[in-house]
């Protein structure tokens, strides 16, 4: 419809690289998608650059990004606007298979242009786990093991844990959601043996409005770990009882060769402040982001 709109033109070049290494060029129709938000980006870099050529290209996992990055290249792309984030693929410290793909776009001379995520406002937490009453649950302050949030009935949350033992460890973790009443509702407990990434996740379909808490619990492993906890869909908060927004970013907006933006509100663009839900730096190895 916006194409429809002339707003992108139709002369933007489609690529649906869910389809094969190729990315073949395909019509409108088979390029929708349940969200606007990739158009709405389109819309916004054809403002900024009206005369530059646009390339749209769909992705639905890594193997495609990866893809659409070459295609993007070996067509003489010079920029690549990428507005997505990609959860527990690395502890955004320039690690990780995603980021690997924007600095590689970066060293064939393309800039990678990401944004810095949405997870400023409460929906991001960090710290190392502490258990002094050793009951072999992390506890956020004092003897508070719970991080607490208010949802609302029929909301699908998502939940994602990832510490600093990047690319495999044998810190085992778990971690959940739980009621009132401390019971756990669900929650993910993979193990690490050694050889699986550090990471935990699990989808939380909230079965009534109410007050929720999540829980972290060590099963097995040396030392103790840093964690980042992220909840999506990200936005305006507070969100979690105990938030962080220092080194709220996620992948590939920690990568070296990557330009991170971060949100400033249009009525104020010239001079911010940025938005409150903007998420932010540093990386977990130190650097300045956005």
């Amino acid at each position: 419809n916006a194409i429809n709109n002339g707003e992108p033109p139709s002369s933007v070049i489609k690529r649906d690289c869910t389809a094969g290494t190729t990315c073949p060029a395909v019509s409108v129709a088979t390029m929708e998608t349940e969200d606007k938000h990739g158009t709405a980006v389109a819309e916004i870099v054809r403002d900024m650059a009206p005369g530059a050529t646009l390339m749209l290209l769909k992705e639905a996992d890594d193997v495609d990004l990866g893809n659409a990055k070459n295609v993007a290249i070996a067509n003489g792309a010079t920029a690549i606007c990428h507005s997505v984030v990609w959860p527990n693929t690395s502890f955004t410290d320039n690690t990780g298979p995603i980021t690997a793909i924007a600095n590689s776009a970066r060293a064939s001379g393309v800039h990678w242009v990401n944004a810095a995520g949405n997870f400023g406002d409460g929906f991001h937490w960090r710290g190392t786990f502490s258990d002094p009453d050793a009951d072999g649950l992390h506890n956020f302050s004092g003897s508070d093991f719970t991080n607490g949030f208010f949802a609302t009935a029929g909301t699908t949350l998502r939940f994602f844990l990832t510490w600093n033992a990047w690319p495999t460890t044998n810190q085992d973790y778990d971690f959940g959601v739980l009621d009132n009443s401390l019971n756990v509702l669900t929650g993910s407990a993979e193990l690490q043996t050694g050889t699986q990434p550090p990471t935990e996740a699990f989808p939380f379909i909230v079965p009534a409005t109410g007050t929720y808490s999540i829980a972290i619990a060590k099963d097995s492993g040396p030392g103790n770990a840093t964690f980042g906890l992220f909840v999506a869909p990200a936005g305006t908060g507070p969100f979690l009882e105990y938030a962080s927004a220092d080194h709220s970013l996620m992948p590939p907006a920690d990568g070296t060769g990557v330009v991170t933006v971060g949100a400033i509100d249009e009525d104020n663009w010239t001079s911010g402040p940025k938005e409150s839900f903007s998420s932010q730096g540093p990386t977990n190895d130190g650097r300045t982001k956005p």
